[in-house]
């Protein structure tokens, strides 16, 4: 399968959505626009040999900054196989991203910062959490210890 089959089956199943296709290195880089009120935007994103593919969100004031993400990783192989797993775990994701209310808490710590991604269903649930410790990579500024972005 392709890059552009494989955005092509996500398109389908997520008609309502727009996806926005990026130039970069990566065999398939697409921005998922979000709600104009939101202050993210979500990614997808596949390495060129389809052994990591990305689900994740930058910010509209500051897309370069570090922002909330979630890998899905295979170090050993790039069939057919893993490709439907990669697409059936981005159906999944994708799926909790576009169709329920989301939101993404920022806490910063002393060494590290953390980024979480919830889902609204009768109580927030996790989509998943990442953390870095502090160092030069740009992360955006929040006053005191948490934000929410919604």
């Amino acid at each position: 399968m392709t890059s552009v089959e494989f955005l092509e089956k996500i398109r389908q199943h997520f008609d309502t959505a727009i996806f926005q296709p990026r130039e970069t290195e990566h065999e398939l880089d697409v921005l998922i626009l979000t709600a104009e009120q939101k202050l993210y935007n979500y990614y997808l994103w596949i390495e060129s040999n389809w052994t990591t593919l990305n689900i994740g969100a930058t910010l509209k004031s500051a897309p370069e900054k570090y922002f909330w993400y979630e890998a899905c990783e295979n170090n050993y192989e790039n069939n057919l196989e893993w490709i439907m797993q990669l697409l059936k775990y981005s159906f999944r994701e994708l799926d909790k991203l576009l169709n329920y209310e989301t939101r993404i808490i920022q806490k910063k710590g002393m060494i590290t910062t953390s980024f979480e991604c919830q889902y609204l269903t009768d109580k927030w649930n996790r989509v998943s959490k990442n953390s870095i410790v502090h160092s030069n990579i740009a992360l955006p500024k929040i006053h005191g210890r948490n934000k929410v972005y919604t």
